[in-house]
């Protein structure tokens, strides 16, 4: 009988991530920062944020994760270190208040010191949900990095102590 590896969440690191372990966001929180897009460059990026100290709040527009992303060990990883996936939460706005960014969705606002919206440009103006096409080789997913003030972004992925990860 094989054996699966389960996570501090519960959650077993085999097979497709399921869509009740992304329940839509609650109500208002707070993160170092927010990640818009699970695509796999959006949870490639929580994974490091998380893996240097920082906390991180990922949000998706679908119910479940892009299928690129779906068998990825990544959200399994990004749940286990303490990071939070929130699906059927689209990004409705975002601003910058106070030296902070607030992303507001249609159940509640994300207060962050950074959003990363790491999400595929194409899909997002169709509009539709559907799955994007494929992308061109040497193309990859549009990721922005909104700050207020703007930071040193390359702090962010050192760890405490200053040392950069390798």
């Amino acid at each position: 009988m094989p054996t699966t590896n389960t996570n501090a969440a519960g959650l077993s690191a085999s097979g497709p991530f399921p869509r009740d372990a992304m329940p839509p966001l609650g109500g208002d929180t707070g993160a170092d920062v927010c990640v818009v897009g699970a695509s796999f460059i959006g949870l490639r990026t929580a994974f490091d944020l998380l893996q240097n100290g920082k906390s991180v709040v990922v949000i998706e527009g679908d119910a479940g994760l892009p299928a690129a992303a779906t068998s990825s060990p990544l959200a399994y990883a990004i749940v286990g270190l303490g990071g939070r996936i929130h699906g059927a939460t689209r990004a409705l706005d975002i601003r910058a208040d106070h030296h902070m960014q607030v992303v507001t969705t249609g159940q509640g606002a994300i207060v962050a010191r950074v959003v990363v919206v790491a999400t595929d440009q194409r899909r997002q103006a169709r509009g539709n949900g559907d799955a994007a096409a494929p992308l061109a080789p040497g193309e990859t997913p549009a990721l922005r990095i909104l700050t207020t003030p703007a930071p040193d972004s390359a702090a962010l992925f050192k760890p405490p102590g200053g040392r950069r990860a390798a």
